[in-house]
C-alpha cells in the first residue's frame, strides 16, 4: 500500500510521526513518503543545511521526503502565526507536484494548527483517494484555551473551515476519546471518529538501577518531567508546595524547561524553598527512564480549562510505563485513565486545597500499597499503549478505509 503521509513537522525534528513513518515502511506492504516543510521546531530557525532554496527531495531510511519553503517559526507569536500561515498556504500549492504521482491512501498528522490539512484535503479531492485525519489538537477551542481569544468574529468562520475539513475526511483519529464528541459536532456524526492514542516509548518499560547524584533518598521524590509552561498550572502546584512546606521530607523536582522556568525560579528564593523544590532542567531521554523509576511519586497536571479536560497528557504513558504511583492534577479524560488504571491518586485541576490532601493522602500508604499502585499503572500501558499495538491497529484503519 502506498501511503502519503502530509506533516507540518518530521525528521530530524523530534516527533513521532517519524517513527510511524519508520515503522510501517519497514513492513513489506507499506511504502511511505512524506509531504513536509523545512524543519526549524523547536528553535525557530532552519536545521543547518536546509532553507529556502532546498533541499526539495530527500531520503530517510527509505522513505521519500518531498519538502517546499516556508517562513520559520522564529521566536514570536507574530513568527509563529506566520509559520502557521505560509506553511498552510504554500503546502497547498506544492502539493501539486505530487499530482503525478499516485498514492493509495493520504495521512494527515494534524498537530496544531489544523490547517496543514488543506493540502491533504486538495489532493484528496483531486486524486480521489481516501484521506484519514491524525487530530491531536482542537481547533479552534485550543486558541481560547492557550492564548485566550475569545473574538466571536474570528472563532466563527475559523469553526467553519474546521468542520470543512472534518467532513472531507473519510476517517478521523484522535489522540483522546474525549475528542470524539466534539468533532461529532461539526460532522453531524457523518465522518466516522475513532481514538488512536500516541503509544509510549518501550525505553520506560526497562527496569534500571537507581540514579546516584540526582535525589536525597531520605525523602519522598515528587517528580514532574516535561514542558515547564503556562497551562500545565505551576501557581497551584506552587501553592501546594508552600501549604506543605511545614512537613518535612517531601522534595519536589521539576525536570524540563518552558517559559514558567524563569518564574519557578523566582518563586523558590522568593518563598526560601530551595530544601524542597529541586528544579534541574532538561536531561536527555536516556536518562529519563531511571530519574521516573527512582522517582517516589510522578506528578502531571493541566491548568481547570473544558478543552484540557478533553485531554490525555502524552506524559501519563511514560508515567505508567515506569512503574511508579501518579499524582494527576487533572479533570476529565486524562483523571479517567488514572482512575481505570487505578495507577494513582486524582486531585481536583486548579485546586491547590485538593492537591495537598491527595499528598498527605500518599504518604500515609504503606510501600506495598505504594509499589502495587505502580504496577497497576505498568500493566495498563502493556495492554493498551504499547507500540506494536497501537501500530496494529493503525494498519488495520488503513485496510478498512482503502475498501471505502
Amino acid at each position: 500500500m502506498k501511503i502519503l503521509l502530509v506533516t507540518q513537522y518530521f525528521h530530524p525534528e523530534n516527533f513521532r510521526i517519524s517513527d510511524i513513518a519508520k515503522s510501517l515502511h519497514k513492513e513489506e506492504e507499506y511504502e511511505i513518503s512524506v509531504f513536509t516543510g523545512m524543519p526549524n521546531y523547536p528553535k525557530g530557525k532552519f536545521y543547518r543545511g536546509y532553507g529556502f532554496l532546498g533541499p526539495f527531495y530527500e531520503e530517510f531510511e527509505g522513505i521519500k521526503i518531498y519538502r517546499f519553503p516556508h517562513l520559520p517559526r522564529e521566536k514570536s507569536l507574530l513568527g509563529l502565526v506566520l509559520n502557521y500561515l505560509s506553511f498552510s498556504l504554500l503546502a497547498c500549492v506544492f502539493i501539486f507536484r505530487l499530482l503525478f504521482k499516485s498514492y493509495d491512501l493520504v495521512f494527515c498528522n494534524c498537530q496544531s494548527p489544523i490547517f496543514v490539512a488543506l493540502s491533504a484535503v486538495l489532493y484528496k479531492k483531486i486524486k480521489r483517494v481516501p484521506l484519514i485525519l491524525w487530530v491531536q489538537d482542537l481547533w479552534p477551542e485550543s486558541l481560547s484555551s492557550t492564548l485566550g481569544v475569545e473574538n466571536k468574529f474570528l472563532l466563527f468562520p475559523l469553526k467553519q473551515l474546521v468542520g470543512f475539513i472534518y467532513k472531507m475526511s473519510d476517517h478521523i483519529l484522535v489522540t483522546s476519546e474525549g475528542f470524539i464528541s466534539k468533532i461529532n459536532e461539526l460532522t453531524g456524526g457523518s465522518v466516522a471518529t475513532e481514538c488512536w492514542p500516541q503509544w509510549g516509548e518501550d525505553i520506560f518499560l526497562e527496569k534500571c538501577e537507581r540514579v546516584e547524584g540526582v535525589f536525597d533518598y531520605t525523602s519522598v521524590n515528587i517528580t514532574f518531567a516535561g514542558n515547564l509552561g503556562v497551562v500545565q498550572d505551576f501557581e497551584t502546584i506552587f501553592e501546594a508546595i508552600i501549604g506543605l512546606k511545614e512537613i518535612n521530607g517531601i522534595v519536589w523536582n521539576f525536570f524540563g524547561d518552558g517559559k514558567r522556568r524563569q518564574w519557578m525560579e523566582e518563586i523558590v528564593r522568593k518563598e526560601s524553598l530551595e530544601k524542597s523544590v529541586v528544579i534541574h532542567g532538561q536531561k536527555p531521554l536516556s536518562k529519563m527512564p531511571c530519574i521516573l523509576q527512582s522517582s517516589d511519586l510522578l506528578l502531571v497536571s493541566l491548568r481547570s480549562d473544558n478543552l484540557f479536560s478533553l485531554t490525555v497528557p502524552a506524559k501519563l504513558q511514560a508515567y505508567m510505563a515506569s512503574g511508579r504511583p501518579i499524582l494527576a492534577s487533572i479533570d476529565g479524560e486524562g483523571a479517567e485513565v488514572v482512575a481505570r488504571a487505578g495507577c494513582g491518586l486524582i486531585s481536583k485541576a486548579s485546586s491547590s486545597e485538593d492537591l495537598i490532601i491527595q499528598v498527605k493522602k500518599f504518604l500515609s500508604l504503606s510501600l506495598s500499597e505504594r509499589s502495587e499502585m505502580g504496577a497497576r499503572g505498568r500493566n495498563y500501558f502493556c495492554r493498551n499503549y504499547k507500540k506494536e499495538i497501537l501500530l496494529s491497529k493503525l494498519k488495520d484503519i488503513f485496510n478498512d478505509v482503502k475498501k471505502l
